[in-house]
């Protein structure tokens, strides 16, 4: 099957999927983002026109957000932390909001942080720092330099007083 084949055929399952179960949709979600994933991703790859691609990473940025949302509350943080790796890098791609990108990059630290994966979480703040200097949003920065000195702070394998402190005062 082609790739341009493989990227419809998951547009359509997922379609069907999203009307066939539009009442328990959460439940459905981790299965609603892999094939809004799969069929954004392939849809990329062929270079296909705006006109196509457009819904196609509107659906894998909010099923992918959706399943991140639904597995973070239920704990299952490595499952969560891909989730929204996949809706954070199609909405970077796609030029989503700040709002949206902050939500994602949190939960996705916040989950890394669950995990002690305290070095990925703070990969992830850092990044959530770059997005708001570039964007001009001193709220955002100040929030993501807090969440990193959070970390350096607490009694972890990461525990650095001193970087907490250079952190706050940035």
């Amino acid at each position: 099957m082609s790739k341009a084949d493989r990227a419809t055929l998951h547009a359509r399952v997922g379609a069907l999927l999203e009307a066939g179960t539009s009442d328990r949709r959460d439940e459905f979600s981790e299965l609603l983002a892999y094939h809004a994933a799969q069929s954004y991703v392939l849809s990329s790859e062929l270079r296909l026109d705006r006109d196509t691609l457009g819904p196609r990473s509107a659906r894998a940025l909010r099923w992918s957000a959706l399943a991140g949302d639904r597995a973070l509350a239920l704990y299952a943080t490595e499952q969560a932390a891909g989730h929204y790796a996949l809706a954070i890098e199609t909405g970077l791609r796609e030029q989503s909001d700040t709002e949206l990108l902050a939500h994602l990059y949190i939960s996705r630290g916040r989950a890394l942080e669950l995990r002690g994966a305290y070095d990925d979480a703070i990969v992830a703040y850092e990044a959530l720092e770059r997005l708001a200097t570039e964007r001009g949003d001193d709220r955002l920065r100040a929030d993501a330099l807090a969440r990193q000195a959070t970390i350096y702070r607490t009694p972890t394998t990461r525990f650095d007083p001193e970087r907490a402190d250079e952190l706050v005062d940035a």
